[in-house]
């Protein structure tokens, strides 16, 4: 039988920057639309990074979908990445 172990940190900036540079390849004349998924059982430890990029990214044509896994506390990623959530 075989068993996933998941371990840390959840850095997403090195991912969000490949995503980067293939829709800068891509670029923004073309009608072609990117979907980058991430999955993760953490928290994200480099928030300042990955916010600078996802910033970087909003020029392009793309979505960034990322989905918590597991009981761990996703409420800091929730109140800085989702876009989707009401500031109070």
């Amino acid at each position: 039988m075989s068993s996933i172990f998941f371990s840390g940190p959840s850095n997403f900036n090195d991912v969000l920057d490949m995503f980067l540079q293939k829709v800068e390849k891509i670029g923004k004349d073309e009608k072609k639309y990117q979907i980058l998924v991430i999955l993760t059982d953490g928290n994200i430890h480099d928030p300042d990074d990955s916010l600078a990029t996802i910033v970087k990214l909003s020029d392009h044509p793309c979505s960034i979908i990322i989905v918590g896994l597991g009981d761990a506390d996703f409420k800091e990623m929730e109140n800085r990445f989702d876009s989707d959530k009401k500031k109070l």
